[in-house]
């Protein structure tokens, strides 16, 4: 070779080496980018699914002081099919009439369309989930994460995605597609690759986009977000994606999305998450499920996850919620006005700064007493709240014309007040309504007034429950109530029946601790306890002798017959048991006190009298049971060394059965 040809050669073989060198590059560089996207060693599979145990494991709801495993407390969460916000009246009327036998506080779990949440988004790809605040949203959002995170033990085997959870609210802040944004945290803990790896998992549609509170979303930023989740829809049409929303501020801007709403707790799911707050505390537990079933005022609180945490907190710091029941709706009200959004360092923007949460209060007040006096009205027709507002904020210096503006505000900013259907407004919560209605009456000062008027009637007695415990002064309420209960001169089951839910009312107002002299709690206890051996009196005239017997499920009745029983045995028998399961689970002093001196002078008076018959002796001896069987596992003691005395003396074998059993069961607790 020349060496012209030699000097040519070199040259074209240096001119070659750069573009081949890069062709060969990049041929590697996209076999290495395809093997990494595999993820053959599980790398970016292990370190998002760590990433996503780290960050949601564990939960720190409002009032806890340390966090807790999110699954320790969650029960499946059930949502329905029905926006009922969206229902007219007619179809609003078609879905209650389903459950309308049920009474108005069951009303609001009884659901003809609910379903499993998370079977639901395992057969839908595109899921809003809406709800009120506490509601449960994020709860579920964060469980669904831990699941397919192999995070839950007993997971069902079809949780094989691989999540990813973005918070919105952060989201709204950046001008970062979806895609990008979702992958960041991976990003940064592994490598470039990791991209690649989400490609090809997200057009697979092998992962899971957590998309959460929407609602915190600035209203101004809401547009663009929508934009962008649509265009990560377009891109990656095949991913599953849920994304969490209030339901007030939801505006049907994803038409791919099937909605649902997030079903109020079920009694189940109630007992689940109150065991789970006292793991290793049964009988706390248990006291606090048999007080909720014991009383529907607090029963309306357990209706969200976030109301039902607040009781479990407060229960568990001094176990007398009775006792503390209005501090524990203020405490709710405080949290749905004001701190449930601040705890998350969240705060929305308001166009009414002259509605402060005081004037908010104010409002609720006018409201709840006006459709219940005039009424008696749970749901209020959207109109006549229109005009009941309207007319409340002139007085604000805010035109009537804002009321809607108003309303819709207050629904999206704390849901107390709820849109139930196209036509309806109601409290979120009935026992919150309730509430609002006893401090309606007393700054009005018509309590006596309109109590004495509806004293009978029982869907005021949850009211008077509010005003004993808020009157500054509710002498002449319980002298009502005293008057109203008295047993004196009965002879027949109905009219006791009826006084016997005033006794139980008395007693729960006894319970509330209300502001009253020494001397008048005496009064009430005595009156309590004198009522009952009166009651006695009217069950012999009646040819029936209740027995008692105390075990796992409370206080239940044995009947002794002397005759056919009277056809309207079973409607005093009733109210009898709950007023005695009352007393069981919610023990006062005064009136254990007032109870026990009594059973004691019974049995003195039965040694004094020679010649007893034993049919007397039976009755008597029936009458001293039923007073102190209710204390047996507040005074367990006193109670047990009492039925050990009636034991001794009393030979009837069904007698001694049900004391023996009943000792077992104090003995063990």
């Amino acid at each position: 070779m020349s060496k012209e040809k030699g000097i040519a050669h070199d040259v074209m073989k240096q001119s070659l080496k750069g573009p081949v060198k890069q062709s060969v590059g990049a041929v590697f560089d996209t076999i290495n980018r395809a093997v990494e996207a595999l993820d053959l060693f599980g790398t970016y599979g292990k370190t998002q699914k760590g990433h996503i145990k780290t960050s949601h494991v564990n939960i720190k709801l409002l009032g806890m002081t340390s966090p807790i495993p999110l699954a320790r407390i969650y029960y499946p969460t059930r949502v329905s099919t029905t926006i009922r916000r969206r229902l007219y009246e007619q179809e609003w009327l078609s879905e209650n009439a389903k459950i309308s036998s049920v009474p108005k506080m069951e009303q609001r779990r009884k659901n003809p369309t609910v379903v499993d949440a998370a079977e639901y988004v395992r057969t839908n790809s595109k899921v809003v989930v809406l709800g009120g605040p506490g509601a449960g949203k994020t709860t579920f959002l964060r469980f669904l994460a831990l699941m397919h995170a192999d995070c839950i033990d007993n997971a069902p085997a079809h949780m094989d995605l691989l999540p990813f959870f973005v918070h919105l609210p952060h989201f709204a802040k950046t001008r970062s597609g979806l895609f990008e944004f979702a992958i960041d945290t991976l990003l940064k803990a592994t490598d470039q690759h990791a991209e690649d790896f989400a490609t090809r998992l997200f057009g697979a549609g092998s992962a899971l986009l957590l998309l959460d509170s929407f609602d915190e979303i600035p209203r101004a930023q809401r547009s663009n977000v929508i934009t962008r989740i649509k265009a990560f829809e377009t891109l990656y049409p095949n991913v599953r994606i849920v994304i969490s929303c209030r339901t007030a501020d939801y505006e049907e801007s994803l038409p791919n999305f099937c909605e649902v709403e997030v079903s109020r707790l079920s009694h189940e799911a109630i007992a689940k998450i109150i065991r789970a707050w006292f793991d290793g505390e049964t009988s706390k537990a248990t006291e606090l499920i048999n007080l909720i079933k014991n009383d529907g005022g607090v029963e309306g609180l357990t209706e969200t996850p976030l109301l039902l945490s607040l009781l479990c907190i407060q229960y568990r710091h001094d176990l007398q919620l009775p006792k503390r029941k209005t501090e524990l709706y203020k405490r709710c009200l405080y949290a749905l006005l004001r701190d449930w959004d601040s705890e998350r360092g969240f705060s929305r923007d308001t166009s009414y700064e002259s509605m402060s949460d005081d004037r908010k209060e104010r409002l609720f007040e006018h409201i709840a007493g006006k459709f219940f006096i005039e009424q008696e009205s749970y749901e209020f027709r959207k109109e006549q709240v229109l005009d009941v507002v309207g007319e409340f904020v002139t007085r604000l210096d805010i035109p009537e014309s804002e009321a809607a503006r108003i309303i819709d505000e207050i629904e999206r900013h704390h849901g107390i007040l709820e849109q139930v259907s196209q036509d309806y407004f109601s409290f979120s919560h009935t026992s919150m309504q309730d509430y609002f209605v006893a401090r309606h009456l007393l700054s009005k000062r018509t309590e006596l007034e309109l109590l004495s008027e509806n004293i009978e009637n029982e869907n005021w007695y949850p009211i008077v429950e509010f005003v004993l415990a808020l009157a500054e002064d509710p002498t002449l309420i319980l002298n009502l109530l005293i008057r109203k209960s008295d047993m004196k001169g009965l002879s027949n089951f109905p009219p006791m029946a009826r006084r016997t839910k005033l006794l139980m009312l008395l007693h729960r107002g006894m319970l509330s601790a209300p502001f009253v002299t020494r001397e008048l709690s005496k009064q009430c206890y005595e009156h309590l306890v004198k009522s009952q051996i009166q009651m006695a009196g009217i069950f012999e005239s009646g040819k029936v002798i209740p027995f008692p017997e105390l075990g796992s499920f409370g206080v239940r009745h044995v009947l002794f017959y002397m005759d056919r029983p009277r056809p309207t045995l079973g409607d005093a028998l009733g109210p009898y048991r709950k007023f005695s399961n009352q007393i069981l689970t919610s023990p006062l002093n005064g009136y254990a006190t007032a109870c026990l001196t009594a059973a004691d002078a019974l049995q003195l008076s039965t040694e004094q009298v020679v010649n007893h018959s034993p049919l007397d002796s039976l009755a008597n001896d029936a009458t001293i049971l039923n007073l102190i069987m209710p204390l047996g596992t507040g005074w367990p003691e006193e109670v047990a060394s009492r039925l050990h005395n009636i034991e001794k003396r009393n030979n009837i074998g069904f007698v001694k059965n049900i004391i023996q059993r009943s000792l077992a069961f104090i003995d063990s607790q």
